[in-house]
Formats: C-alpha cells, structure tokens, sequence
C-alpha cells in the first residue's frame, strides 16, 4: 500500500486493532524517509497498545522495531539499541522469528556503526541460527558477511575470510547479483589483508564488474581502494595509481567521505613507494582532514600511523612520535587491538631508531601483551567456529583434541603437570641461560616482499632453529616478530646449560649463513645471552603460555640489543662459563641502558681439543 492509502486506512480504521495495523505499517514504511513522523506513528501505536490492554506481543514487537529503526535514523543510537531490544523480545514471545532475526541483526549493525566489534557478533550469530532453522539463505548470507566484517576489524583475517566465502556461496546459490557483488569486495580486502595480494586482485575485479553491470555506483570506489591497494603491493605503481585516482574520484562523486579518506591513504603510500614523499604527506593530511569531517576516529588511526611512517622515515621523529601517541590513544579507545598493537610496534621501532631503549623496550612489551591477547581473541574465534561447526562431537574427541594441543604447546613436563591438576605453576630457577636472537635486516625486507613470502622465510628460518633447540635439549620460550628466545636448564635443571646455549647460538649464526633466499636478501644475526636465575611457569587459561621472567631475561635482552651484526654477545656471568671450552673474546665496559657499566664478551667459538 502507499502511503496516502496507509493514512486513510488509519483515519478509517473502525478497531482499535485495525488502526494499530495501519500506524505500525505506515511508521515502518516511513522510517527511513520521515523517521520523524515514523517516532510519531510507532509511539502512537503503543499508547493504544497499552490503552486498549491488549495482549498481542506482534504489534508491540512491530511497533518498537519501527520506533527503534526510525530513532537510528535520528542519531539516537543507544536509545534505539535499547527500543530493539524491546521489540526483539515481543517478537520472539509472538514466535515471529523472521522479525526477530531482522530486530538481532539491525542491532548489530548499530553496535558496529558505533565502532564496537566484539559485541554484534553475539546479535548476528542468533540472527544467523534463526534463518539457518528457516533455510532463510539471503539472510543467512547477510548474517554471515557481517560476521565476516566484525572479525576483519578484530583483526582475525582467517575467521572473516571463512565468514565472507560462506555468505558468497548462498548469495550465489539463490542468484543474489547484488549481494555477491558485495561479498567478492569483501573478500578481495580480505586477501589483501592477509597478503594473497593475486587473489585479492582477482576477486576484486569480478566484483568491480559486477557492480558496473549492476549500477551499483556507491561500491566502486570501495572495491577500486582493494585494486590500488593489492596493486600496490604486487609493486604494479601505475596500476595502483590509475585505481586509486579513479577511486577518489568516485567517493567524491557519490559524497562518500570515508571512502574518499580510505583510497587517499593508499594513494599516499603509492606515491611514497615512488619517492614522491611531499605529494604522500599531502594526501595523508587530506585523509586525516577528511577523518575529522565525518568523525571516523579508525579511517584517523590508518591516517596517522601511515602518516607516521613516513616522517619516521625523513628523520621527523617528534612529528612520527606525536602522531603514533594519538593513533595509539584512539586504538585504544575504539578497543581494536590489531591498530593499537600495530601502534606500540611503531613506537617502539621509533624509540629504538633514536636511541632510547628504555622506552623501546618498554613500548614492546605493551605490543607484545596486546599482541598476545589478540591471538587469545583469535584462538577463541576459531574455537567458537569450530565448536558450531562440530557440535555433534564426543566428549572423548574433544579431550584427546585437549591433550593434544596441551602437549604442542608446552614443554612435556609442565603438560603433564597440568594435565594432574595442577593449576598455577611457577617454579625458580637458579641456574639458567637465556638468549635473544634478532633478525637483522628482516624489517627493511618486510618493505620489499609480499606478506606470503616473508612468512615463508621467517617459518623457514625458525624451524631450523627449533630443530637446533631440540637437538640440544633446550626450551624455545617464544617469538616475537623477527626475533627468537630460547633458554637452557628450564623446566629441568642441566649442568651445562650455559654450553648447550652457547653451541645452539653458533649453529644458529651457520645456519642462517649458509640459507640461500635470492641475491639481494641478506640477512644477519645478532644475539645476546646471559646466566643467571629466573622465575618459570605458566600463564594464561584460555591459550597457555610457559614463560620466564626476571632480571636475567631483562639482561639477556639487552645483551643482545646492545650487541653487534653477526655477532655473539655474552654477559660477563655467562663467558666465565664458557671460557673453559669456548673461545672468548674481551669486548671492554660498555654502558647498557637500565644496567649502567658492564663488562661485556663475544663469543667467537669452541676451543679445539687437545690430543693426548
């Protein structure tokens, strides 16, 4: 019915029922258009609703869904979470479940216009099983792309990745032209996040033509941003340049601020590849002034980190530093962790490049425990998934799955530990050796190579080193990026465990040398250990961790930040160790950041041994 029809229906209404039909009918059809007139009708439809006494849960679950909707389109966003919440409520009482489903999954696209991730996915996940039990397919895919895109802005490129080709089968099993337009744009950014930058191309250009058949103007810009960025990174600048312009020009056609800010960003670091650097501050301001027009505070962090980057890199520290405190202040009030861990690794790759250490080391242990807390998100993510997926699981499955993981991740005798109840363990150790391995030129290469091809290397690298670490009986803690942590006499005490350490750390250097990646990637060493005693144990419930902590740890960090390329570098504690059977080599006093004047060694080798 029209509109005028719905108004005469309401002023020829002859039951009170017939007229609360007709306000609800026409308050829904005017939400978007009037909300104004659309509050007016839907609270009008109440007054009688509870006037009359009526008890019918339909009309005051389509009255609120109406009101709600409409005070959205206000600007009143909590309010109208609130009013959903009522009209959710209603209409699962009535049993209108398809209604119910809209009402959960509109109030997850409130939360996430609110920049909140984690808590609409408990919406469109009930959204979700509700048209799942009604084979509601086109539902189903819109539930399952927003997943998608909440998990994308967690930082879980995995999980969003599944989430998004699972919304592009059913839109494309039930001939939704427009929606699978949608989902192959979602998945090119996905592949370009993650760094299948052929992939991402590959389905952004399907969607691009998709959306030109179909007239959808306001997703092209969004998609040609995907075809800059992947092209970028392939290093096709001419490609990437003739999207992004393009993208721009589009955004600006169709009003779309954000998306305007999003390819300018790209576009800047385009033309920072090209050496344009002036041309990039350019547009990075823009984007930053565009952020501010529409109040995006996440299109602002990309903005400044970028922007940060690049005057790191032309020796503008305190211009870097002030831009990276406020991405960080906004990461952290948006509450995604994946910007704010990028952040904190920036300011401390910033703090290291002007010497002060402290505080580089201080920003990288908050990078490292955000960092950490963002896999924790993402291990529960995939457990979620998996646990929807396999539901139908036995409880002896699920356990062997328990040991096993328990057994993968930490040493035998803490699993078993755990396994007999133990709940916290943490035990002292005296005499133990720590060394820190960092890869150096690994971050310079991290600029020139595709994301696939620096993880093959670094997962390459670092399972040699595992092999060694097992070879000798000693515990690898952890990586952290490029670098390694592994430490000898933990969880069980050893003798010489300043020696085992001491002959993993040769190997190491030998086998990084003689690794053969292509001409022009070189790539070195540089390691710190020291000896001493330290506090071991477990941490974390959902995703264990076995860890060690103390001054000895502190020690042997900056042994190896204070250290040189391609060389060893030894405590004074730990070369009194080794001096019988290693050859040692005086290095002096140097003055180490937090430690003041210490006597330092290299390592340069084993003695050779004697004949008799």
């Amino acid at each position: 019915m029209t509109h005028s029809e719905l108004e005469e229906s309401i002023a020829s209404a002859e039951t009170a029922i017939e007229k609360i039909d007709a306000l609800n009918r026409l308050a829904w059809s005017l939400r978007e258009s009037e909300p104004a007139r659309a509050v007016e009708l839907a609270q009008e439809a109440l007054r009688l609703l509870n006037e009359q006494g009526l008890d019918d849960d339909a009309p005051f679950g389509e009255a609120f869904f109406a009101l709600g909707w409409a005070q959205s389109r206000q600007g009143a966003i909590d309010e109208a979470i609130e009013t959903l919440h009522r009209a959710a409520d209603y209409l699962e009482r009535a049993g209108s479940k398809a209604r119910e489903a809209s009402a959960l999954h509109f109030i997850g696209n409130l939360l996430v216009s609110k920049n909140q991730f984690e808590e609409p996915l408990k919406y469109y996940f009930k959204a979700n099983a509700i048209r799942e039990r009604f084979d509601d397919k086109q539902g189903q895919a819109a539930s399952l792309s927003n997943i998608g895109l909440c998990y994308e802005q967690l930082g879980d490129y995995a999980t969003a990745l599944d989430y998004a080709l699972k919304a592009l089968t059913l839109r494309q099993s039930v001939g939704d032209r427009y929606g699978e337009a949608i989902s192959l744009n979602n998945i090119g950014l996905l592949y370009l996040r993650i760094g299948n930058f052929e992939k991402s191309v590959e389905h952004s250009e399907k969607s691009l033509a998709l959306q030109q058949e179909l007239g959808n103007l306001d997703a092209v810009a969004s998609t040609m941003t995907n075809l800059g960025g992947a092209s970028l990174r392939l290093q096709r600048f001419d490609d990437a340049l003739k999207w992004l312009r393009l993208a721009i020009e589009h955004a600006q056609t169709r009003g779309n601020k954000f998306l305007e800010g999003s390819a300018k960003i790209s576009l800047a670091m385009t033309l920072q590849n090209l050496q344009r650097y002036d041309d990039a501050l350019l547009h990075y301001d823009e984007a930053l002034r565009l952020s501010d027009d529409i109040n995006d505070d996440l299109l602002k962090v990309y903005a400044l980190q970028n922007r940060a980057e690049l005057s790191a890199f032309l020796n503008a520290p305190e211009r870097a530093e002030a831009d990276l405190l406020e991405a960080k202040r906004l990461a952290e009030r948006l509450g995604t962790k994946d910007v704010l861990s990028e952040a904190l690794k920036s300011l401390s790759r910033l703090k290291e490049q002007t010497g002060e250490n402290a505080a580089a080391l201080d920003y990288f242990k908050q990078f490292y425990e955000v960092d950490k807390a963002l896999m924790n998100e993402s291990s529960r993510s995939r457990l979620h998934n998996l646990e929807i997926t396999h539901a139908l699981q036995t409880l002896q499955r699920e356990q062997d799955l328990t040991e096993r993981l328990l057994f993968n991740m930490l040493p035998e005798p803490i699993a078993a530990r755990l396994k007999k109840g133990e709940s916290a363990i943490a035990d002292s150790a005296n005499d133990v050796t720590v060394l820190f391995a960092d890869i150096v030129g690994f971050t310079k290469l991290s600029a020139r190579v595709s994301a696939t091809e620096l993880v093959k290397m670094l997962n390459r690298i670092f399972l040699a080193f595992d092999e060694l670490a097992e070879h000798y009986g000693l515990e690898k803690i952890k990586t952290i990026g490029d670098a390694y942590m592994v430490v000898g006499g933990v969880p069980l005490s050893r003798a010489a465990h300043a020696e085992a350490v001491a002959n993993m750390a040769l190997d190491m250097m030998q086998v990084l040398r003689s690794m053969k990646f292509s001409q022009t990637d070189v790539l070195n060493l540089r390691i710190g250990m020291h000896s001493g005693q330290v506090v071991a144990g477990v941490i974390g419930k959902k995703k264990l961790a076995y860890d060690v902590w103390g001054d000895t740890v502190n020690t042997a960090s900056r042994m190896e930040s204070h250290g040189e390329v391609g060389r060893i570098h030894l405590s004074e504690v730990t070369a009194q160790l080794l001096q019988e059977n290693f050859l040692i080599e005086p290095r002096g006093t140097i003055e180490v950041k937090g430690k003041g004047n210490m006597n330092t060694y290299f390592l340069n080798g084993k003695k050779a041994k004697s004949s008799e």
